[in-house]
């Protein structure tokens, strides 16, 4: 198994939900949401990667 971003269980999709006008606009964002940190608070917006290459440290198998 190649162990990367994109397959990782602390990956997630990112959509904008804005409800500033009338009703709900939903957006679909560049990157993904980032759970490493989430002990401590905190989702990290990644961008700039290549999620099939990349990974890190905090790497979890995404269950099936």
């Amino acid at each position: 198994m190649n162990e990367c971003c994109s397959n990782c269980r602390l990956r997630l999709r990112l959509t904008k939900y804005d409800y500033s006008g009338k009703g709900c606009e939903h957006t679909k964002l560049d990157g993904f949401a980032c759970l490493a940190f989430a002990g401590e608070g905190d989702a990290v917006w990644m961008v700039g990667l290549d999620p099939d290459k990349e990974m890190c440290e905090c790497w979890e198998e995404r269950k099936k």
